[in-house]
């Protein structure tokens, strides 16, 4: 039996036991990518968004098309839509003060990531004297950002390390 919730990270990475029938919690660029994986392989797949619209943090163009790849895949998209709780045959939603049961095997929450900046705090406190905050960890963000910012945190480590030197 399909896992009843599960998070977008273990659906992408193959981790999760998705049903045919799956509810996306969340339709930022990890929500809507996770639905276009999901009913790209067949499964009927709807997404809820408390906000008035999905993917603004996609460029527009690449919106546009991943919304054109979602309408061929029969997404199901709502919008001003809160997720309040499971129930006996799915996910009970609210949109203009309305009760609905959406009927899912599996949920797959795909919710805002929060930093974890105070971290580097503690760890710098503990004596670590280089520390550079990348990624989710700063803020969230793409992995493509989080590969440039990292790599630009491994080059000034090593022009560090090299001005250091005797």
């Amino acid at each position: 039996m399909p896992g009843r919730v599960v998070r977008a990270d273990d659906v992408l990475a193959g981790l999760a036991d998705v049903g045919a029938r799956v509810v996306v919690v969340g339709g930022g660029r990890t929500g809507l990518e996770t639905a276009h994986f999901l009913a790209d392989q067949g499964r009927a797949v709807t997404v809820v968004e408390t906000r008035r619209q999905m993917g603004d943090e996609i460029p527009s163009s690449v919106r546009a098309f991943l919304f054109e790849q979602l309408d061929a895949l029969n997404v199901t998209r709502l919008t001003d839509t809160e997720a309040l709780h499971l129930g006996e045959e799915g996910l009970v939603v609210m949109s203009d003060d309305r009760w609905q049961d959406l009927v899912a095997d599996t949920v797959v929450l795909a919710l805002p990531r929060r930093s974890r900046a105070w971290l580097a705090e503690d760890i710098h406190r503990g004596g670590v004297k280089y520390i550079r905050v990348v990624g989710d960890a700063r803020a969230p963000r793409s992995a493509q950002e989080a590969v440039y910012e990292g790599t630009h945190a491994a080059l000034d480590l090593i022009v560090q390390l090299n001005t250091q030197q005797p």
